[in-house]
C-alpha cells in the first residue's frame, strides 16, 4: 500500500511538472519575420542580430522566427502581408512601399543617424504615421550609410552629362533622376547585373554597402560617382495589431535591444560600404569626382528634388519630418 501511494505520488508530481512544461512553453510569444532581401545578403546582418539578441534575452518569454526572404513572400507583396498579420515583423526599405506611405521617403532624406532621430522626436513623428496605417515603426536596419552611390558604364566630368542615360532606380530617387534628366528604369535587385549586361540600363543607384562586389557589380560596372546622395532607408517594421498584444516588457525589451543595434549599425555598414569600394577599384572599377561646385550642386539637388517632392505627396507630415532630420 505505501509503494503504491509512493508511485501515485510520484505520478502526480511529474503529471503536475509536465502541464507546468507546457503552460509555461505555451506563454512563450512567437513572431514571424521576413525580410525583402535574402537572409544571407548584408543588408540584413544588423536584423539578424537583433533577433537572435531578442532570442537570448527573452528566452522564455519572446522569440523571433525570420521566415525567409522574398522567396517566401515577394517582396511587392509584403506589406500587405504584414498589414493583414500573415507574419509580424518585416525588414525593408521605405523605397518599397512608399507608395502606401509616402510619409517613409523621410527615411532617406534624413541627414541625422538613427539615434540623433529619436532624440529629435523624428522617430516618434514616424510611429504616429505608420499607425494611421496598421503599421508599427520599431527602427532602423542600417541608417545614416550612403544610399545613392551611381554607378554607370558611360564616364561623365558633370552631372549634366547623365541627361539621356538609363539608370535603375527605385521610386526614392526617381524624381531626383529626372531632374538630371536621366530615364529612371524600374528593375529588382537580382536583374541588375544581366540588364547592365545586356545594355537595358547604363547604370543603376544602389548602396555599396548592399554587397556591391559580393553581387559581381564590379564585372558589368566601369566607374562609380564618388559623391553620394540619401542615406539607406531599412527599417523594421511590425503589424501593429500584433506589437500592440505585446506585454509591455516584451515591447520594452524589442525597443531598447533595437535602440542598441542602432547605436552600432552606422559603423558597421559604413566598413562595408568603405571596403567595398576600396575592392571595386582593386577590381577595375574608377571613380568620377566632380569639381567641388558640381559635387555640391549634385548633392543639394538631390535633396532639394526629395523634398519638394514629398511635400507634394504629404504635405501633413513633410516640413515637420525635414526639420526633425535635418542639421
Amino acid at each position: 500500500m505505501g509503494k503504491r501511494f509512493g508511485w501515485m505520488v510520484v505520478g502526480l508530481m511529474l503529471s503536475f511538472m509536465l502541464v507546468f512544461t507546457a503552460s509555461a512553453q505555451a506563454k512563450v510569444i512567437r513572431l514571424k519575420a521576413i525580410t525583402a532581401w535574402p537572409v544571407a545578403y548584408p543588408s540584413v546582418d544588423k536584423f539578424k542580430e537583433w533577433v537572435a539578441k531578442v532570442n537570448e534575452k527573452g528566452k522564455g518569454k519572446i522569440e523571433i522566427n525570420i521566415v525567409g526572404g522574398p522567396e517566401a513572400t515577394p517582396m511587392p507583396e509584403q506589406i500587405g502581408a504584414l498589414k493583414r498579420g500573415v507574419f509580424d515583423v518585416l525588414l525593408t526599405a521605405a523605397g518599397y512601399y512608399m507608395g502606401t506611405i509616402p510619409e517613409a521617403e523621410a527615411f532617406g532624406l534624413s541627414r541625422l543617424s538613427p539615434t540623433e532621430e529619436r532624440k529629435s522626436g523624428f522617430s516618434d513623428l514616424m510611429v504616429e504615421v505608420h499607425k494611421k496605417h496598421g503599421l508599427m515603426y520599431v527602427g532602423r536596419g542600417m541608417g545614416l550609410v550612403p544610399l545613392g552611390v551611381l554607378c554607370t558604364n558611360i564616364k561623365i566630368d558633370r552631372p549634366q552629362q547623365l541627361k539621356g542615360q538609363k539608370i535603375r532606380t527605385v521610386i526614392i530617387y526617381d524624381a531626383f533622376m529626372r531632374e538630371l534628366g536621366a530615364v529612371p528604369v524600374t528593375i529588382p535587385v537580382p536583374e541588375i547585373y544581366t540588364s547592365l549586361e545586356r545594355g537595358v540600363v547604363d547604370g543603376f543607384v544602389q548602396p555599396l554597402a548592399g554587397g556591391f562586389t559580393r553581387l559581381g557589380f564590379h564585372e558589368v560596372v566601369k566607374y562609380i560617382v564618388n559623391h553620394y546622395f540619401y542615406q539607406i532607408p531599412t527599417v523594421v517594421l511590425a503589424n501593429e495589431k500584433s506589437w500592440s498584444k505585446l506585454p509591455d516588457d516584451s515591447r520594452k525589451l524589442l525597443m531598447d535591444l533595437i535602440k542598441e543595434i542602432e547605436e552600432t549599425t552606422v559603423a558597421y555598414y559604413r566598413d562595408i560600404h568603405d571596403k567595398e569600394l576600396k575592392k571595386a577599384q582593386e577590381l577595375g572599377v574608377k571613380l568620377i569626382e566632380f569639381s567641388p561646385e558640381d559635387a555640391k550642386w549634385f548633392v543639394e539637388t538631390a535633396y532639394r528634388v526629395g523634398w519638394e517632392n514629398l511635400s507634394k505627396k504629404a504635405p501633413e507630415y513633410a516640413p515637420k519630418l525635414r526639420q526633425m532630420s535635418t542639421k
